[in-house]
């Protein structure tokens, strides 16, 4: 019976170890059933050391600028009205600012974020109060990297959105007609303008590279 008891309590042990304790930051993006954020501490101290002027989207932000939205057709649809559809049709389990994956092939989870920065410009119209860009954070052994602030992208609303996408053979926009497809080894980053266009970055050799794939 004494040595049942020990081999339950070693069980009991092994398992409990591979889950957090109660109320211990997660060590990677968690999104809660009410579509709220919380974010790794290590990332949340990189982000304000490296980004003091600007803030992760909020779901007030994809108020900005559509108000020629049809709020009957979106009631209709079960959207609450004046909210860009972008919010809605991604899905209840993501958000459209936000991805996570491998993306550099060393295991450990990267986080890509868009972030913005309020504009309080006397010429900005009401659709250039925000002005979004891109970041992209590797995950090491004592917190997160920096791995490219990529170009803030065009002044505007925000009507772009980020999601993770497997290994896989992209196929580039035919610009030209002399594309050739790549291979990524792993997770990439697809950045979209919603019902625009759309790249995808990759790691390559030490570095991210882009593929244009829509127009």
């Amino acid at each position: 019976m004494k040595n049942l008891l020990c081999v339950w309590v070693a069980l009991m042990v092994i398992l409990c170890a591979g889950f957090p304790a109660q109320g211990e930051p997660p060590d990677q993006p968690v999104i809660t059933p009410d579509r709220e954020l919380i974010l790794p501490d290590h990332l949340l101290s990189v982000l304000q050391a490296h980004f003091p002027a600007h803030r992760i989207p909020t779901q007030e932000d994809y108020r900005i600028g559509y108000g020629s939205i049809d709020s009957a057709y979106a009631v209709s649809q079960g959207w609450e009205p004046d909210i860009y559809p972008l919010w809605h049709v991604i899905g209840d389990s993501t958000l459209p600012f936000l991805c996570w994956g491998d993306f550099n092939g060393d295991s450990l989870t990267d986080v890509a974020l868009m972030l913005i920065s309020d504009i309080t410009e006397s010429s900005a119209t009401d659709k250039d109060t925000i002005s979004p860009m891109l970041a992209v954070f590797h995950r090491t052994t004592e917190g997160y990297d920096v791995a490219i602030p990529w170009n803030p992208l065009p002044r505007g609303w925000i009507n772009y959105y980020l999601r993770t996408l497997p290994p896989q053979t992209i196929k580039p926009y035919p610009l030209t007609g002399e594309e050739v497809p790549v291979s990524t080894r792993y997770d990439a980053i697809e950045w979209n303008n919603w019902e625009g266009s759309a790249y995808v970055l990759y790691w390559d050799d030490g570095q991210y590279r882009q593929i244009w794939t829509k127009d």
